[in-house]
């Protein structure tokens, strides 16, 4: 149950976080705190809350977010994400502009920015309006994913320059958890880097590490976004674990975009004094590609922005997810 504090009197409404609470403030000095997991409630009922000095309850069932919350959560975060692609795509199909999708639906274009941004939660009726403005049933607009579970272990796989490491930093920050490159924790566990690992182990060193790596990352991660090194898939019995225990990605590039990329990393080592590095690199891609296929999402990022390649492993990501429930 949430808790109702008393606050000096303001006349001005206004949202605010402290400590895990939202509260409002009311003209007549009574400040209603909502629990951020609460907050899913309609707009009326949280008028309705302030105006009759009360509570709010978790346990309920809730539709609607106030639309001025700073921050959702994140499961609800990822509704509202799931929401403004369904409103988009569904203009788009019906060949409207924003101006004109919003008078039809009688909004404001402004408000219809929002949604389309996932920053804003509309009511229910502002959805039937605007789902009858675009000619598609409510229930299509509706018809949205429940991220209510906590995020998986998701598994980037792919060579170097593919973006595992831009990507998985941005995907971790969306799901809000840690990510991890899974050769630093190697290096990390030899006390040396990769290249003294190989030059005093050998390959078949390296890839007991990578396997002990892996391991102890599996055991103590419930949920996270895990880089692997390239070459991991090489070893059947680490990439048969690997798929048993993550949702796997296979991140992939053409060799030019692998070659450019790694080249604006300032890394010239595969291709300095070598005429054939291109051919090696076509060689090592035709070679593991069989193991990056038995990924689960395969995401092509050649000639993509970041920020595009990760509003489309957001989407691949959560259609892999709905087909296997």
């Amino acid at each position: 149950m949430v808790r109702r504090a008393m606050s000096p009197s303001t006349r001005k409404r206004q949202w605010r976080y402290r400590s895990g609470w939202v509260s409002k403030e009311t003209g007549d000095g009574v400040s209603v705190a909502i629990a951020v997991e609460a907050m899913g409630r309609s707009a009326w009922e949280v008028e309705l809350c302030i105006v009759k000095h009360k509570t709010l309850d978790a346990t309920r069932p809730c539709n609607i977010l106030p639309t001025r919350m700073k921050r959702p959560p994140r499961a609800l975060a990822q509704t509202l994400a799931a929401l403004s692609r369904k409103v988009r795509a569904a203009r788009k199909h019906a060949g409207f502009t924003l101006e004109e999708a919003a008078r039809r639906a009688g909004l404001s274009r402004r408000f219809l920015v929002e949604i389309e941004a996932a920053r804003t939660n509309p009511s229910i009726g502002k959805l039937a309006a605007l789902a009858q403005a675009l000619g598609v049933p409510l229930r299509e607009l509706c018809d949205l994913p429940m991220a209510t579970a906590p995020p998986q272990r998701i598994a980037l796989l792919g060579l170097r320059g593919a973006g595992k490491s831009t990507l998985g930093r941005m995907l971790a920050a969306r799901l809000e958890v840690a990510f991890t490159e899974l050769d630093a924790r190697i290096a990390e566990r030899a006390g040396m880097g990769v290249a003294e690992i190989f030059e005093l182990h050998g390959p078949e060193g390296y890839r007991r590490l990578e396997r002990e790596a892996l391991e102890d990352w599996l055991a103590h991660h419930g949920s996270g976004v895990l880089a692997v090194p390239g070459g991991l898939v090489s070893e059947p019995a680490t990439l048969d674990r690997l798929c048993q225990t993550c949702r796997t990605v296979w991140l992939k590039a053409s060799p030019q975009e692998h070659w450019q990329r790694v080249a604006a990393q300032g890394d010239l080592r595969p291709m300095r004094n070598d005429p054939n590095a291109m051919l090696r690199l076509q060689s090592l891609l035709e070679a593991r590609e069989p193991g990056y296929r038995r990924a689960t999402v395969h995401l092509d990022t050649s000639g993509r922005s970041p920020e595009a390649s990760l509003e489309q492993l957001v989407g691949l990501l959560e259609a892999a997810g709905s087909a296997a429930s």
